[in-house]
C-alpha cells in the first residue's frame, strides 16, 4: 500500500514540530537535531521536515511504497510514460537506507518514489555533514526547457478556445493512446492531433504510432522555419503549421484538413492598438497580382513603414542592385511570379556582391504550406515564410520580428 510523501524545508525546527503536532494531533515518530518525521495514518502520509534547505518551502513530493514491486510499478508507469528518471537504487537519506527513484514535473518539483529498507543514526551516510536534502538537483536548462513547453502548450490551448474548440496537451505517444482509448469509450473521439517539433523526437514513430492508434485522426506538423532541413522529411502529415502559431492560421489549417467552412476566423483579427510602429523602415512588396499587391500595401502601410513596389522577381533584382546599401530593411517576396520566380530572385540578391544583401530578410509569400515548398523557401535563403491571403497578427508578428518595431 502507498503513502503521499511530502518534505518541506523550515527555517525553526522546534516552531514547526509544535506547530504540525497541533495540525495533526499526533507527536512526530522521529526527531533528530535537523529533522522530523509524522507517519500518519488519516491520510496516509509521510510528512518530514528538516532544516538543511537552502530556502523555506517545498522541497519534494512522492510516494512511499511498502515493498519492492510496488516500488517497480512506479519506476514502469514513470518509464512508459517518457518521464525523465533518475535511478539512485540503495542509498540513504532522511535517516533511512531506501531503495529509491526520482522523477521531476514540468514546473521542476522533484517527485521521490522510494521503499524504505530501514534506520540509519545519520541523515546521509555519504556525508554526514552535508548541508542540503536529499532531492536531486534539477537541470536548470531542463527546468526552463519544461517550463516553456508547458507554457507554449497552454498558448496553443487557449488559441483553440478562441476558435470553440477543446483540445488536450499530451507529452508522449504514451499518453497519448491512453487519452485516445478514453475518448472512444465515451463516445467523444478526438478528430485532430497536432505534433511539435523537436529535434529529440522520433517524428517517424510518432506519426506511426497515431496512426495506429486512429486512422481517421488528422495529424499536423508544428514547426518553426529554421527547424526545417534536408534531414526532415515529408512524412505524409495532413497539414504543416508553421511556429509561431497564430489562431487564425490555425483556423485556416483546420477547415482545410476537415473540409470545412466557417467563419470562427471574423472576430479573431487584432485591433489597432496592435499595429506595430515602424515609421522609418523601408520595405519592398514583390507580388505580380495587382490585387493582392493593393491589399498588402495597405495592410503593411498601416505599421507606417515605407514601402516600395515589384511586379515581378527580376524587377526586384533591378532595385535592389541599384539602391544603396541597406536601402531596404525588409523584403516580401512572392513565390509564383513569371521572368524570375521568388525562389531564384532571392539566390540572385543572396549572391550579389555587396555585404548588407547576406543579412537582408526575405520572408516568402505564398498560398501553400507544404513541406517541400517551405524546404524550397529555406534552401533559396529566405528567412521566413507567411501565407495569403494575410492575417493581421501574423503580418504584423512577421514584420515586428525582423524589423524590431513595437
Amino acid at each position: 500500500m502507498k503513502r503521499f510523501h511530502v518534505h518541506l524545508h523550515v527555517n525553526d525546527l522546534a516552531a514547526n514540530i509544535a506547530f504540525y503536532s497541533r495540525l495533526f494531533g499526533a507527536a512526530p515518530t522521529r526527531v533528530e537535531a535537523d529533522y522530523a518525521k509524522w507517519m500518519l495514518e488519516d491520510p496516509r502520509v509521510n510528512f518530514a521536515i528538516s532544516t538543511r534547505g537552502a530556502q523555506a518551502g517545498l522541497d519534494h513530493l512522492g510516494f512511499q511504497v511498502d515493498d519492492a514491486a510496488e516500488l517497480a510499478a512506479l519506476k514502469e508507469r514513470a518509464t512508459t510514460a517518457d518521464m525523465a528518471l533518475l535511478d539512485e537504487g540503495a542509498t540513504t537519506c532522511c535517516y533511512a537506507r531506501s531503495e529509491k527513484h526520482w522523477i521531476t514535473d514540468p514546473q521542476g518539483v522533484a517527485w521521490e518514489h522510494f521503499h524504505t529498507l530501514e534506520n540509519i543514526p545519520v541523515f546521509n551516510e555519504a556525508s554526514a555533514a552535508a548541508g542540503a536534502c536529499c532531492a536531486p538537483s534539477a537541470n536548470p536548462a531542463q527546468q526552463a526547457q519544461a517550463a516553456a513547453q508547458l507554457a507554449q502548450a497552454e498558448l496553443r490551448l487557449q488559441q483553440l478556445q478562441q476558435l470553440q474548440i477543446t483540445g488536450q496537451a499530451v507529452h508522449s505517444l504514451k499518453e497519448a493512446n491512453n487519452k485516445l482509448a478514453a475518448a472512444i469509450k465515451t463516445s467523444s473521439d478526438y478528430t485532430t492531433a497536432i505534433i511539435v517539433y523537436n529535434p529529440q523526437l522520433d517524428l517517424e514513430t510518432m506519426l506511426n504510432g497515431l496512426r495506429q492508434l486512429s486512422s481517421t485522426l488528422k495529424i499536423a506538423l508544428a514547426i518553426t522555419f529554421s527547424d526545417l532541413s534536408q534531414t526532415i522529411k515529408d512524412y505524409s502529415f495532413d497539414a504543416l503549421l508553421i511556429l509561431p502559431l497564430f489562431a487564425t492560421n490555425l483556423a485556416q489549417v483546420l477547415n482545410k484538413m476537415h473540409q470545412t467552412n466557417t467563419t470562427r476566423t471574423q472576430h479573431l483579427l487584432p485591433s489597432a492598438a496592435n499595429e506595430p510602429n515602424c515609421s522609418g523602415k523601408r520595405i519592398l512588396l514583390v507580388e505580380d497580382n495587382p490585387l493582392n499587391m493593393e491589399i498588402a500595401c495597405e495592410l503593411i502601410g498601416m505599421t507606417g513603414a515605407m514601402i516600395e513596389e515589384a511586379t515581378d522577381g527580376a524587377a526586384a533584382l533591378t532595385k535592389i542592385a541599384q539602391a544603396p546599401e541597406n536601402h531596404y530593411d525588409l523584403v516580401f517576396m512572392d513565390v509564383q511570379m513569371p521572368k524570375l520566380n521568388g525562389y531564384d530572385a532571392t539566390k540572385a540578391i543572396r549572391k550579389l556582391s555587396r555585404k548588407d544583401v547576406k543579412s537582408l530578410p526575405i520572408v516568402a509569400m505564398t498560398a501553400n504550406a507544404f513541406l517541400d515548398d517551405i524546404k524550397k523557401e529555406r534552401e533559396a535563403g529566405m528567412n521566413a515564410h507567411i501565407t495569403k491571403p494575410f492575417h493581421l497578427e501574423e503580418l504584423f508578428a512577421v514584420i515586428s520580428e525582423w524589423l524590431h518595431c513595437k
